[in-house]
């Protein structure tokens, strides 16, 4: 079961219950219509979404770009309006079957009390993005139970592989292939300060989104979780700030354990603090006593994989190994 709070959001008049089941959206087919949109920063520009399209449709599937996707309003992909708009029109289709993101960046944040998520309920579709829509993904998954997908955005997908990995998301009906660690040398080694084994719901992704959604009524429930992180272009004492924020909410004690994924182009920048980004988690964490493992193939780029929050996942943080328990798609 995935436990959500009451929810009332601006475009729809209806609650749902304290508990509801996980909901689980169909597989994609061939020739189903996938939506691109752009909840947070603008794509760098118009060869970024023909790329997107390109691949979409080479994937065997008919790409509908939304409307205000490269409209600009300071760092934002138009008004919140525009985005709004974008987003809900393709919630409500029913003739669209998966909404992808196209870009991460900064706004999605601004746009989670205002998603139909009644109609998300009543036609459950597949949700893909990472980064800033780390916070659009939770809050979908903790108001309906959807499952949604964690990986890279359309603007990320540069190799074969995580195009491959991304039709596997879109179609598998049973569970997908485990993610071990990041493709680099030495291949089989896992820095892993608390190892061992551990099951939960799986929840997670952009740690600065995730951070932005505590106190709100969006904020998920870390009970019985395996939790995975990662970021990018951030300072290690900023990442410090939120993850001392999560331990002193109380929230970080009920998890089961930490999965670390890529944390690109992070480090001490110019803060005086020259502790690594490992032993920064590493004693937060192990005071807690919970398991936690890094270099993980999860993040934003090409070399990380999709991961669905809310289904069911076993953790070896000793091996770095991510087994899912359960498929992410409906039969």
């Amino acid at each position: 079961m995935a436990k959500t709070e009451a929810s009332k959001n601006q475009s729809t008049s209806s609650t749902k219950s304290k508990t509801a089941a996980i909901l689980k959206a169909p597989p994609l087919k061939p020739g189903d219509k996938v939506a691109i949109v752009a909840p947070a920063s603008r794509p760098d520009g118009p060869a970024v979404v023909a790329a997107a399209v390109h691949v979409l449709s080479g994937m065997g599937y008919v790409p509908v770009v939304g409307k205000n996707v490269l409209a600009i309003n300071g760092y934002m992909a138009g008004t919140d309006v525009d985005r709004i708009s974008d987003l809900n029109k393709f919630v409500q289709d029913q003739s669209v079957k998966a909404i992808l993101c196209i870009t991460g960046g900064y706004g999605t944040l601004r746009l989670i009390d205002q998603i139909d998520y009644d109609s998300m309920i009543k036609k459950p579709k597949i949700i893909v993005g990472s980064d800033d829509n780390t916070s659009l993904l939770t809050a979908i998954n903790h108001v309906t139970g959807l499952v949604c997908f964690h990986g890279p955005n359309l603007d990320c997908i540069s190799t074969a592989e995580v195009q491959n990995d991304l039709q596997q998301a879109l179609t598998a009906v049973t569970a997908l292939r485990p993610i071990e660690t990041l493709d680099s040398f030495p291949s089989d080694f896992v820095y892993a300060p608390m190892p061992g084994t551990a099951e939960g719901a799986l929840m997670g992704g952009n740690l600065t989104a995730l951070f932005s959604l505590m106190g709100t009524k969006y904020q998920p429930d870390f009970s019985d979780k395996v939790l995975f992180l990662e970021d990018k272009n951030e300072r290690n004492d900023v990442l410090e700030r939120w993850l001392t924020s999560l331990h002193l909410s109380g929230e970080l004690a009920k998890v089961n354990a930490v999965v670390m994924g890529a944390f690109e182009h992070c480090g001490t920048g110019s803060a005086s603090n020259m502790l690594s980004l490992e032993e920064i988690f590493e004693e937060r964490l192990s005071g807690l006593k919970k398991l936690i493992g890094f270099r993980m193939a999860i993040g934003q780029t090409s070399k990380c994989r999709y991961v669905p929050i809310g289904i069911r996942a076993r953790v070896d943080t000793k091996l770095g190994r991510l087994e899912f328990l359960e498929p992410a798609l409906s039969n």
